[in-house]
């Protein structure tokens, strides 16, 4: 009955709707789905992190209301699997919230920069970059270039959009470094001719925008490695769960047990990310510092 219960509740139905179609009632159907909810919340959290050999995280947050931010982090191992970590609950996407993530993911045994140094995607939020250096100041931050875009594209004018989306569209296609400067700056000279400010904010995030170039690795895996869409489809995902819960109990763990099914209902479905064949190359490309690439 607890499966039946997790699959209604999951597929939006109410506990009453849940109730009709397993002969039971509204009371049995809310206490089975705590119960089971609680049960996989604990499967999710007490999984050991120590095994996965990390080449790439991805960090994102998601909002479930107008002060209720959850924040996921994802990881990606050197064989092209995704391995959804854990998640943090606040009020909005904070330093301290994403400092608890990844303290959590620490003291579950993750190791990140033991063997190389661990690819960062993330996009704008100033409080995840500030987290990341603490944590993994080694690591390289790469900022997804469909933020950008949109941060950019909300400062052009609407007859100079086209031509940037085209440029933007060049950089996630090129490879290696030097490709990568010359599209970037190329994009730079088009937006800064048409927008100061725009031409400002691209010009502050060169170095999270040539990260990855940086590293001079194959242009395959640039869809994997240049956007945080990897973990907006947990998202969604995520979303289409829990979608239909219309007031959150702040005095219980339901956000949690609610994230907990979302996310392991949502790995179920993982693939290998495209370009996987070529990930295992990683841990033997370098790049200098961003300071100095």
């Amino acid at each position: 009955m607890f499966d039946e219960v997790l699959e209604g509740m999951c597929h939006g139905a109410s506990s009453s709707g849940v109730g009709k179609m397993t002969g039971t009632s509204k009371g049995t159907v809310s206490a089975a789905w705590k119960a089971r909810s609680n049960e996989l919340l604990g499967e999710f959290r007490t999984r050991d992190l120590a095994g996965i050999d990390v080449l790439a995280i991805y960090v994102d947050g998601i909002f479930l209301g107008k002060e209720r931010c959850v924040v996921v982090a994802m990881a990606i191992d050197t064989e092209g699997y995704k391995h959804l970590l854990d998640f943090e609950e606040g009020s909005s996407e904070s330093a301290e919230v994403v400092n608890g993530l990844l303290g959590r993911i620490t003291a579950r045994g993750l190791v990140v920069g033991r063997e190389r140094r661990v690819l960062v995607l993330r996009d704008g939020s100033a409080a995840i970059a500030k987290a990341v250096s603490k944590f993994w100041p080694d690591a390289i931050q790469q900022e997804c270039l469909v933020h950008v875009e949109r941060v950019v594209c909300a400062k052009l004018a609407h007859k100079d959009k086209k031509g940037f989306v085209a440029k933007i569209n060049i950089l996630r296609g090129v490879q290696g470094a030097e490709a990568g400067e010359e599209a970037f700056d190329d994009m730079l000279r088009y937006v800064t001719e048409r927008n100061f400010a725009a031409g400002e904010a691209l010009s502050a995030r060169r170095d999270t925008l040539l990260a990855f170039h940086w590293l001079n690795m194959p242009s395959t895996l640039n869809v994997t490695s240049l956007s945080t869409n990897h973990i907006e489809n947990v998202m969604g995902n995520a979303r289409g769960t829990i979608g239909r819960v219309c007031r959150w109990r702040d005095e219980t763990n339901q956000v949690a047990r609610w994230m907990g099914v979302a996310l392991l209902r949502a790995q179920s479905g993982f693939k290998h990310v495209r370009g996987h064949a070529q990930l295992g190359q990683a841990h033997r490309r370098t790049r200098p510092a961003l300071s100095d690439p």
